[in-house]
């Protein structure tokens, strides 16, 4: 829903003060990343961001799309990613 918003699942996740998010398609593929990593079963913070470079390393942003995408995908970095998925309210931590 533009850079300040990402839309996961029912939730709104404030991306306001993650002032390095550029572009709306780097928080397209963050959303992406963030639906990618919990089809394959999600893990902790770190093996979820290490999945998620490890996948764009090998096969390219459009590697997260779950259907065709137009090609809007643009780069972030793992902080960012790091961020929104702190920002998830509905984030349940296991110990």
């Amino acid at each position: 829903r533009g850079l300040k918003t990402l839309t996961y699942g029912e939730n709104d996740i404030d991306l306001s003060a993650v002032e390095q998010l550029v572009e709306h398609g780097q928080v397209e593929a963050i959303g992406q990343a963030m639906a990618e990593r919990v089809r394959a079963g999600g893990g902790n913070i770190k093996e979820i961001i290490d999945g998620v470079e490890k996948v764009i390393g090998q096969s390219g942003l459009d590697a997260l799309a779950s259907r065709p995408h137009p090609g809007n995908l643009a780069y972030f970095r793992p902080q960012e990613l790091a961020a929104a998925i702190n920002r998830l309210r509905t984030l349940r931590v296991t110990g």
